[in-house]
């Protein structure tokens, strides 16, 4: 069973990623109290949910063992130098550089191409990273959903109660 779940994130301010994890995460502590939930920030701010999850600063993540998931392309680069991650994810939530005019994709290269698992937020996502990256993603999970990641990641598939447990929280 997974123990430990580490995100990073930019910050915990106001937008659609920082709620899901926030939200998320929350509802981990309620119904899984031994599984420790932190989040590793790159800057301090307000937040949008109360958390009940354990917030620190990006510098403290490195040698945390656990699943350490990065949620954008600079905590993607934070995530390649650790070393004590049992599960290395970043979870392509956004494809910004689509967005431009001019599709450059080469400074992406070695962010999607890292040491680590790419998980997509959905079809499409997976469907231009596979085609631009030349990379395998490893699964779709929207919005954030950790019991997803949970079940991904989780080596003891014979926990009959903690697999009836994801179920009743999907």
């Amino acid at each position: 069973m997974i123990d430990r779940i580490n995100i990073i994130v930019n910050n915990l301010y106001n937008s659609q990623l920082c709620y899901y994890v926030s939200k998320e995460l929350n509802l981990i502590r309620k119904n899984f109290p031994n599984i420790d939930c932190i989040v590793f920030i790159e800057e301090p701010s307000p937040f949008t949910i109360t958390p009940f999850f354990g917030i620190m600063n990006i510098a403290e993540v490195y040698d945390q063992p656990g699943l350490t998931i990065a949620t954008s392309l600079s905590t993607a680069k934070r995530l390649i130098a650790c070393w004590a991650p049992q599960h290395r994810v970043f979870y392509s939530w956004d494809l910004f550089w689509l967005r431009g005019r001019q599709k450059v994709y080469e400074p992406y290269f070695h962010i999607y191409n890292g040491e680590y698992d790419v998980v997509a937020r959905n079809t499409e996502h997976k469907t231009i990273i596979e085609n631009n990256f030349n990379v395998k993603v490893k699964g779709i999970i929207e919005n954030f959903n950790i019991s997803e990641f949970i079940r991904l990641y989780d080596t003891n598939t014979g926990d009959q109660e903690c697999q009836k447990n994801l179920i009743s929280m999907l």
